[in-house]
C-alpha cells in the first residue's frame, strides 16, 4: 500500500480537481487512448483522485467513465462552472449528450485547421 496523502497534499489535489471540471481532456493510456472527454466531476479519497468523464457517445452522462488524471492530457477549458452546473440540471439526458458531442466536435474541427 502507498502512503496516505497529508492534509495539505489532499487539499492540493482537490484544488486541482476543481480546476479540471469543465475541461476537455484526451486519454493518453488504455483502450480509449486518443478519445476526447469532458470532465464533469471527480471522486477523491485520501489516497487517490479519479476524474469523471463523458464524451456523449460511448460514455454518456448516465454512465460516465472514471479515470486517473495521470492518464489524461489537458486540451483546454470548454465550459465554466456555471455552464457545467446548468448542463447537469438539463432533464433530458439526450440533450446533455448532444451538447457534449458538439463541444468535442467543435474542438476537433478547430484543431484540424
Amino acid at each position: 500500500m502507498g502512503e496516505s496523502l497529508s492534509s495539505q497534499g489532499k487539499a492540493d489535489i482537490l484544488e486541482c480537481a476543481d480546476f479540471w471540471q469543465g475541461c476537455l481532456v484526451q486519454s493518453k493510456a488504455g483502450h480509449d487512448r486518443g478519445r476526447i472527454y469532458l470532465v464533469i466531476d471527480y471522486h477523491a479519497t485520501e489516497d487517490y483522485i479519479r476524474l469523471i468523464l463523458v464524451d456523449g457517445r460511448y460514455r454518456k452522462f448516465l454512465q460516465p467513465k472514471s479515470k486517473n488524471p495521470k492518464q489524461l492530457e489537458f486540451l483546454g477549458r470548454a465550459v465554466n462552472q456555471a455552464e457545467l452546473a446548468e448542463l447537469r440540471e438539463v432533464a433530458e439526458s439526450d440533450e446533455r449528450d448532444k451538447f457534449v458531442r458538439r463541444l468535442i466536435k467543435s474542438y476537433s474541427e478547430r484543431e484540424r485547421t
